[in-house]
């Protein structure tokens, strides 16, 4: 699976806490997943990348393929990103 993140091709969830939950994670990716099965717009530009904004970290931290995971500074840092 390829993983490109763009700015007009994500998805952000904002959380107040600095540990991300499974819950959380696996909200995040069902929106980039429904965005992508049933919004026209977002099926004609490919995958929609599933971003997590953790209010309570600083730097960039994703240890999840699917899904990056981000402190709310860095967000707006984010570099295209590949992942197989």
């Amino acid at each position: 699976m390829s993983l490109s993140c763009r700015c007009d091709n994500c998805v952000l969830e904002f959380k107040s806490t600095s540990v991300p939950s499974i819950g959380a994670v696996d909200q995040v990716r069902a929106y980039a997943r429904d965005l992508e099965d049933y919004h026209a717009g977002s099926q004609a530009h490919g995958r929609v990348v599933p971003i997590l904004v953790l209010a309570g970290i600083s730097a960039l931290h994703s240890d999840n393929e699917e899904v990056i995971i981000s402190g709310a500074d860095e967000v707006g840092r984010l570099p295209p990103r590949s992942v197989e």
